[in-house]
């Protein structure tokens, strides 16, 4: 419950109370938000406290683009890269709530971020990996809708990422279909390299029982 009170007071009073803080007790709460993220082993808990790094993330892009904290995207390198697969999950889970973490230094890191998704989507022996890598790189794609140019650029992950919505209909879990039809709503041209794949997928989808994690969901029409 505190660590969903806390998310609420950054999104919605970031302004008013973050910057009144002293110099010393802003560096200890990023600090510590960071070292119980890497402390703490329940996964539901510790999915809390990234969505509470990621709204802090958010709140220091500054208007200029800037990201006043590095240490937080250091973290985020070093835990995507990490043997350790709940600092992976992590990284992935922060990175995927909020794609805009890199600021103005994107264009800077896209080979990086790539990589990162790509390694991430070719996990074969940990599908969660593989599932919130490939609902990062939907997020991803969707905070760039207007960025024709990072579409070409990321086209090589759509293949990974239809077969992670392939994958995942047969986990009980519709998260990447949802992200699937998010793309095909918002950006379907990103899928019509893949556009055979992805109407294959769809019908495949279609026929699943529409009783269970599927019924809320549209079947994406390119």
């Amino acid at each position: 419950m505190a660590a969903v009170l806390l998310r609420r007071l950054l999104s919605s009073a970031f302004d008013e109370v973050y910057p009144a803080l002293p110099s010393d007790v802003q560096t200890a709460i990023k600090s510590e938000l960071l070292m119980i993220i890497q402390m703490e082993t329940q996964s539901s808990m510790r999915k809390k406290i990234c969505d509470i790094a990621a709204e802090l993330a958010r709140n220091l892009i500054d208007e200029d683009g800037n990201n006043q904290w590095p240490e937080g995207l250091k973290f985020l390198f070093d835990s995507v890269s990490s043997q350790n697969m709940g600092l992976r999950e992590a990284a992935l889970h922060i990175f995927w709530n909020f794609p805009g973490i890199f600021g103005n230094q994107q264009q800077h890191y896209l080979d990086v971020i790539k990589r990162m998704l790509v390694q991430c989507m070719q996990d074969q022996e940990h599908p969660s990996i593989r599932t919130l890598s490939a609902r990062a790189t939907a997020a991803f794609i969707l905070a760039n809708e207007h960025n024709v140019a990072l579409f070409k650029h990321f086209a090589d992950l759509l293949p990974g990422f239809l077969q992670a919505v392939n994958d995942s209909c047969y986990q009980n879990d519709d998260s990447v279909l949802k992200s699937l039809v998010e793309i095909a709503d918002t950006v379907p041209k990103y899928l019509r390299p893949h556009l055979e794949a992805t109407l294959q997928l769809s019908l495949k989808a279609s026929e699943l029982p529409r009783s269970g994690f599927f019924s809320s969901c549209h079947v994406p029409v390119v």
